[in-house]
């Protein structure tokens, strides 16, 4: 029986907001990701259950925006997810002018699907008619 996953890749940002609103508020604004792209992660990893938490620390050209620097400061314990959150952490992009360090957690955990949409909604996912 094939068996859905539903990653979650967690980057919770202390006082980094992604621009999803039309205006943030003053205070939301001035550490704004206004290009955030999510780091890969492989079925393989999946199913090996690699999975982890960390710590990154971003510096950023305060006039352009743009991600000068990457680095961990507490690893995820699997080299692959640091190197995926860095490699997508390096093309970030935050509002110019407003930030010019960042740390951020990182979580990889893998969840099944059904678990997660029972969390979420508090009722199994519909299954889907076959045809």
């Amino acid at each position: 029986m094939e068996r859905a996953y539903f990653i979650v890749l967690s980057f919770m940002m202390a006082g980094v907001v992604l621009a999803q609103s039309p205006t943030p508020s003053p205070q939301e604004s001035r550490h704004v990701a206004i290009y955030a792209p999510a780091p890969k992660y492989t079925r393989e990893w999946a199913e090996k259950g690699i999975i982890g938490e960390g710590m990154a620390i971003l510096t950023v050209d305060k006039a352009t925006g743009a991600v000068t620097e990457a680095h961990i400061s507490q690893s995820t314990g699997h080299k692959v997810l640091d190197d995926s959150a860095l490699e997508a952490f390096r093309r970030w992009r935050f509002k110019p002018g407003t930030v010019s360090k960042v740390k951020i957690p990182i979580s990889f955990i893998n969840y099944p699907f059904e678990k997660w949409f029972i969390q979420k909604h508090g009722y199994p996912p519909p299954n889907p008619q076959k045809t």
